[in-house]
């Protein structure tokens, strides 16, 4: 077994995570993270880990698992010596030591796996597995993956490692921290398993997971209640994009008929999203000031705020690694989902290709005034499609229908 091993101090490895291979990552997950938290919960973790390999040093020959596995190896450092009066050695301090906890592969791959024999041993180091963590601390470990993972599956497997992280990963603490990357839910990829995971999070209280779950049940799956229901409970915990979505909705009357229409609602809610910083919003709300549509025509506020937005959206485009800003989550799902599902006939798509709205009902979206050849379910959708794509098309296709006019006359 020596040999096989990386030889970290005098004590070799004492602990082994036995899981699949794609799970083995989660005590350097839980020790990398360990550090993000408060330093008490760093004391406590190392403090537990030493008392449980400390009661597994007294149980012989560790077995090794057939499959790789990391193993988490601790070393006692080794004591501060300082003179005293009658010039002997003594230790220093408990809070000065500190445990060094370090990784290793393991590299055989021909024992038994742990668990295949029923012996003492095996039952004892059963008893010291992650039940000897404090669960505030595995909560707030996974709270930190749930907001920094890039997605879904960051969060999930480590949820697969065992039980008690199975169970803490379904807490709401865990969930309701769960960012806009952990909620990326591909359309081609969906199922109950993910929709009962968003329903979870929203449940729990996430507003990412409350503004995604409620488009896809408003635009995808047609239960507009719901959809509308889950939008608002995040528009009331001042989510930017659900006040813009419910603004949408008001402006076009969507998923009713065109007597629907709230446009002071709208204008209200476009109000509040613009407040919050949010781009869409404030183009959809400085040209309703310009042109008078559903508010009072004040040209000098309407241009301040459309221009305030420019700004903002130039920033956002420069500090952007790719000079433009990001797509959300739920715009791609729709996207990729009518790219599968295309809506019935006679209802069409807004044609800014990061959108992915359709229609609800015939001739709801707003078609371009100079080319009437693309629909666009808001200003904002209309504003984006213009710069990256709709205006060179449409300068082209006006310029040919004015040489055919030409051509005509003559």
């Amino acid at each position: 077994m020596g040999s096989r091993i990386r030889n970290l101090g005098d004590q070799r490895v004492l602990w082994s995570f036995h899981q699949q291979r794609q799970q083995i990552q989660i005590w350097q997950i839980l020790i990398l993270l360990a550090d993000k938290l408060n330093w008490e919960y760093l004391e406590e973790l190392k403090v537990s880990i030493w008392r449980t390999i400390g009661r597994m040093t007294n149980m012989g020959t560790y077995p090794i698992t057939k499959s790789d596995s990391v193993s988490c190896c601790v070393r006692q450092p080794p004591l501060t010596r300082r003179r005293s009066s009658r010039n002997k050695s003594t230790p220093a301090a408990d809070h000065h030591q500190k445990y060094n906890i370090c990784f290793c592969l393991l590299e055989s791959r021909d024992f038994p796996r742990l668990g295949s024999e029923s012996t003492p041993t095996n039952r004892a180091i059963s008893r010291t597995s992650f039940t000897a963590l404090p669960d505030r601390f595995l909560v707030g470990v996974m709270a930190t993956v749930s907001s920094t993972c890039s997605s879904p599956a960051d969060l999930i497997r480590p949820m697969l490692a065992c039980k008690k992280l199975w169970s803490v990963g379904r807490s709401a603490r865990v969930l309701v921290s769960a960012a806009s990357p952990a909620l990326d839910v591909a359309a081609a990829k969906w199922s109950p398993g993910a929709h009962c995971f968003l329903k979870r999070c929203a449940d729990a209280g996430n507003t990412e997971a409350c503004y995604i779950l409620g488009m896809i049940y408003f635009y995808s799956l047609g239960l507009r209640k719901w959809g509308v229901a889950l939008m608002a409970k995040a528009a009331m915990q001042a989510h930017a994009a659900a006040l813009q979505s419910l603004a949408i909705i008001q402006f076009n009357g969507s998923g009713g008929r065109r007597r629907n229409k709230d446009l002071s609602s709208a204008i209200t809610l476009c109000a509040a999203g613009a407040s919050l910083g949010y781009v869409d919003a404030m183009w959809e709300l400085g040209h309703c000031l310009l042109t008078g549509y559903g508010a009072l025509t004040n040209v000098s506020l309407g241009t301040s705020i459309i221009w305030k937005a420019n700004e903002i959206e130039r920033a956002a485009s420069a500090s952007s690694p790719v000079g433009k800003v990001g797509v959300h989550t739920v715009n791609r799902f729709l996207v990729d989902w009518f790219h599968s599902f295309p809506p019935r006939s006679g209802l069409q798509l807004c044609s800014h290709s990061s959108c992915g709205r359709p229609e609800t009902r015939k001739y709801e979206f707003k078609r371009c005034s100079a080319c009437d050849s693309v629909q666009y379910c808001s200003k904002a959708c209309q504003n984006w499609d213009w710069k990256f794509r709709h205006k060179d098309e449409c300068v082209t296709k006006i310029m040919k229908d004015l040489r055919q006019m030409s051509l005509h006359r003559v």
